[in-house]
């Protein structure tokens, strides 16, 4: 199942500066109240799979990106419905002519 990660880019951009300061009990971000963001940012990276992060600075950038997101889960979708058949049907030729030559070989 996929995941929708998006962070607002300034956040995402101050991740980095936390990476270099995580021992650092002084200092204070900039756009975030609580480091707890950045712990949670941290966490989702270190997942195996399925966890790209999307910057954005408006939520029109969220819209877009969520639209060509969903565009290219419904393509897949419809190319799944289109191919199931004709991988269903190859299968059952296959098994029919597997059937032939074990019958071919069995008379000869």
């Amino acid at each position: 199942m996929p995941i929708f990660i998006l962070v607002e880019k300034a956040v995402y951009n101050k991740y980095q500066t936390y990476l270099n300061n995580k021992n650092n009990d002084g200092i204070k971000y900039a756009h975030v109240d609580s480091i707890n963001i950045f712990k949670f940012i941290e966490e989702i990276l270190a997942q195996r799979a399925n966890n790209p992060v999307q910057p954005f600075e408006r939520h029109s950038e969220i819209e877009s990106w969520l639209r060509d997101q969903w565009a290219g889960l419904f393509r897949e979708q419809l190319r799944n419905l289109v191919t199931q058949p004709q991988l269903a049907s190859m299968s059952t030729q296959i098994g029919e002519l597997s059937e032939m030559k074990q019958d071919a070989e069995g008379v000869s």
